[in-house]
C-alpha cells in the first residue's frame, strides 16, 4: 500500500506479523506509530517508538515487539499472540502507519489507513521488498570497514611477558660498557716512574 510519500510493505508467517514502511525522512524528532485490528478483536493496538527511545503501547506486554527504524524506513516485527489480539489465520480489520515530529508539536507527517487488509487490491504483501529493505540497513550498519588493530611498537606480547627479564639485560649491557669505559682511562695517582739520566764524562 502507498500514499503520495510512503509505501508500507507487510507479510506474516505463523509466528509474527511483519510491516516495513518507507516514510518521509524529514523529522527532527520522528515518532514512528502502528495501529491495528483483527476481525476477531474487541480493541485496536496502538504502539509508538520515538527517536529519543520512549515506547508506548495500549497494551500489557510489548517485550515480544522489534522495531528498527533508520533513514526513512520503519520495521515492525509483531508477535502473533492473545497480547496483540492476534490469532493465526486471523483477517486485519484495519492496520495504520503514520509518523509525528515531536519536535514540531506532534505534527503529522505522514499518514496511511487501509480497512480490511484482506480484501483491499492496494495492499501489498511483498516479501522481496522487504528483504531488501532490511538487507539496506544491514548493509548501512556495516559501511565501515572494519580495522585491525596494529599493536604499537615494543608493545607486542613478548614484551609485555617478559619486559623485566628485557629491562635486566638492557641494564647489564650499560653497565658493562661503564666497565669497559673505566678500564680504558689510566687509574688516578698511578705515574710512570722517570728513568734517571746519567751522564758519562770521557776520562782525562
Amino acid at each position: 500500500a502507498e500514499s503520495n510519500v510512503s509505501k508500507v510493505y507487510m507479510k506474516s508467517d505463523s509466528d509474527y506479523l511483519y510491516v516495513c514502511a518507507e516514510v518521509p525522512d524529514t523529522s527532527k524528532a520522528p515518532v514512528y506509530n502502528l495501529q491495528w485490528k483483527s476481525k476477531t478483536a474487541e480493541n485496536q493496538m496502538w504502539i509508538y517508538y520515538a527517536s529519543n527511545g520512549f515506547v508506548y503501547f495500549s497494551g500489557d506486554d510489548y517485550s515480544g515487539v522489534t522495531c528498527r527504524f533508520n533513514g526513512g524506513i520503519a520495521e515492525w516485527k509483531i508477535p502473533i499472540d492473545e497480547t496483540m489480539n492476534l490469532n493465526q489465520n486471523d483477517e486485519l480489520d484495519f492496520i495504520r502507519v503514520f509518523v509525528q515530529d515531536s519536535a514540531n508539536e506532534w505534527k503529522v507527517i505522514d499518514d496511511l489507513k487501509f480497512n480490511d487488509m484482506q480484501n483491499n487490491t492496494q495492499y501489498m504483501m511483498l516479501n522481496d521488498k522487504l528483504k531488501d529493505a532490511k538487507k539496506s540497513l544491514k548493509q548501512e550498519q556495516k559501511s565501515k570497514p572494519k580495522v585491525k588493530e596494529r599493536v604499537p611498537r615494543g608493545k607486542s606480547k613478548f614484551y609485555k611477558k617478559y619486559q623485566d627479564r628485557i629491562k635486566s639485560i638492557q641494564e647489564a649491557e650499560v653497565k658493562e660498557k661503564e666497565r669497559e669505559k673505566k678500564r680504558a682511562m689510566p687509574k688516578k695517582g698511578r705515574k710512570k716512574k722517570d728513568e734517571s739520566k746519567i751522564e758519562i764524562k770521557p776520562l782525562r
